[in-house]
């Protein structure tokens, strides 16, 4: 049935800010040792580790671009150090760049695709072999709803996120004899992140789109992640939890 949520340890990809930020003091708040990764900005995840320690939680922290093959893999060896088991892994590390089909440089799309999509197959690749020596894991990976029903201006994080549920299915089916579970969380649009980049018309026009006619908290991510995590969850893998209010039923 998996550890106590108090025995576990948890990597949470893009903590620094954001729904990883949250994420990362919700996992701390439940007892499960957190280490944590930021590309660039140092001085928010410090804020982060902080904050967790001062509630009494137990967290590490480490600067980690999940688009390079050997910091990736050097990550994990050095975690192999510290830790004979990592039970759960949260790939939330990601980006937006807007863009016409038309008018997306090569670079652009690429950059996307390789946070979005190679990050969380990096990640998953090499956290794997401490969950199969284990005969459990829980592995997140944090979708979207543009990946499932479009948006224009959207095509490279569209497409990578919908990489991501092709992802976390077929790695699902790889691993399910070992007690590991791969689900994915398809987000709708949140109180929080990538939200704040956009402008306060758009805003109100998606808030239209919605049937709830409202945004998402953060506390109702939160228990999704909860849920997934806990070891009588044992039984759910390859599976994509849309939360997004209605935006999207599929």
């Amino acid at each position: 049935m998996g550890r106590e949520y108090s025995d576990q340890i948890a990597v949470v990809t893009g903590a620094s800010r954001g729904l990883g930020r949250h994420i990362a003091i919700y996992l701390a708040q439940m007892g499960i040792n957190v280490v944590f990764t930021y590309k660039s900005r140092g001085d928010q995840a410090k804020l982060v580790y902080e904050d967790i320690i001062s509630k009494g939680g137990q967290c590490k922290y480490y600067q980690l671009d999940v688009t390079k093959d050997k910091q990736v893999e050097d990550f994990f060896n050095l975690l192999s150090k510290d830790y004979t088991h990592i039970d759960i892994l949260i790939n939330n590390a990601g980006i937006s760049i807007d863009g016409l089909s038309w008018k997306l440089s090569s670079e652009d799309w690429q950059s996307v695709i390789d946070t979005n999509l190679k990050g969380p197959f990096l990640c998953s690749k090499f956290v794997l072999p401490f969950m199969r020596a284990n005969h459990y894991g829980r592995i997140i990976n944090i979708t979207s709803v543009v990946a499932e029903c479009g948006v224009p201006g959207a095509s490279a994080y569209g497409a990578s996120k919908a990489g991501v549920i092709g992802l976390t299915r077929s790695i699902a089916r790889e691993v399910a004899q070992k007690g590991i579970t791969v689900n994915a969380l398809a987000l709708g649009y949140f109180n929080e992140g990538l939200l704040y980049s956009i402008d306060q018309e758009t805003l109100n026009v998606l808030k239209e789109q919605i049937p709830m006619k409202r945004f998402g908290e953060i506390d109702e991510l939160l228990w999704a992640i909860n849920f997934l995590c806990a070891p009588q969850a044992g039984y759910i893998t390859g599976e994509v939890i849309n939360i997004n209010g209605g935006y999207f039923v599929g």
